[in-house]
């Protein structure tokens, strides 16, 4: 786990995924904006399916990689960013896949140089 001090004076707790994390998400998902959800999804969804959440909070560590990045609030710990790698069945073809995901909030504060995108 590392800790990253934002340009806000906000610490996030960068650390690897955990399959308990499927809360956070869901939680995480309800503060972004209905653009940004459009953008990931391709959809006006609302809410995760619990089989997407699931999909979401668990990995194959022989293919994939994952770390959110989290903040500890008044109400609870946040998970405002998040990075998946996956590492394709065929690399030849391709490398790799990188999807990284920032609720809207976190896009002001600079939580996007930690992965180095925005969405």
């Amino acid at each position: 786990m590392v800790t990253i001090e934002l340009d806000s004076g906000e610490r996030i707790r960068v650390r690897p995924i955990e399959p308990e994390d499927g809360t956070l998400i869901a939680d995480a998902f309800r503060t972004a904006s209905q653009e940004t959800r459009l953008h990931r999804f391709f959809t006006p969804i609302r809410e995760l399916p619990r089989s997407e959440l699931k999909r979401m909070s668990t990995i194959d560590p022989a293919r994939e990689k994952c770390v959110v990045g989290e903040v500890t609030a008044p109400a609870g710990d946040r998970i405002v960013c998040g990075a998946r790698y996956v590492r394709l069945a065929n690399p030849a073809s391709f490398p790799g896949s990188k999807s990284t995901r920032f609720p809207d909030p976190q896009d002001a504060k600079g939580s996007s140089r930690i992965f180095g995108s925005s969405h």
